[in-house]
């Protein structure tokens, strides 16, 4: 029986042998490549393909930071966008508290100028009354001392003689008096 099963066994070989040579493939060759194919395949997985998976596990770490710096840069982008707006918020509202505080001391000065400015004007007002009355005085009592002195010189005249000049001042201021 194992003579039988050998030769049947060697029957499919040679059957399959003969398949193989009727198709133009050598069953010697076939086996051959396919052993060189699997040495090939467990160097190339022992030595190529770890390095070249390390490379490609390089390759995506390297992506994948990129991708997250990438983020990050958004965000810090996005950051500096929010900070811009708010300080260019800050600076429009100090600016119109900056313009409003100058508009508020401008009024002040004005102001001020012109309360000193009324100040100067009534002290000018006031100098220039003084100086008039102290010169309507100074005209009344010329005007009353040239009075006298005409009343004296007139009196003279009417009476041709001459009191003396005590006596004369008295009588006149006493007619003076009378007459206001």
């Amino acid at each position: 029986m194992s003579l039988e099963l050998l030769s049947n066994a060697q029957m499919i070989l040679f059957a399959k042998a003969d398949i193989f040579q009727s198709l133009g493939v050598d069953l010697q060759t076939l086996i051959f490549q396919i052993i060189a194919f699997l040495v090939l395949v467990f160097l190339l997985g022992k030595f190529a393909y770890p390095t070249l998976i390390e490379a490609a596990d390089r390759h995506q770490k390297e992506i994948d930071e990129s991708a997250a710096s990438a983020e990050n840069v958004q965000k810090i982008k996005d950051q500096s966008k929010t900070d811009y707006e708010e300080l260019l918020k800050k600076a429009h509202e100090e600016a119109g508290e900056i313009v409003h505080q100058a508009k508020e001391d401008a009024e002040s000065v004005v102001k001020n100028a012109e309360d000193d400015a009324n100040k100067r004007a009534n002290t000018i007002i006031d100098n220039a009354n003084n100086q008039i009355k102290s010169d309507i005085e100074a005209a009344k009592k010329n005007l009353y001392n040239d009075t006298i002195e005409f009343v004296t010189i007139a009196t003279e005249k009417v009476t041709k003689e001459k009191m003396n000049s005590t006596e004369d001042q008295t009588l006149i201021k006493k007619v003076v008096e009378e007459l206001r």
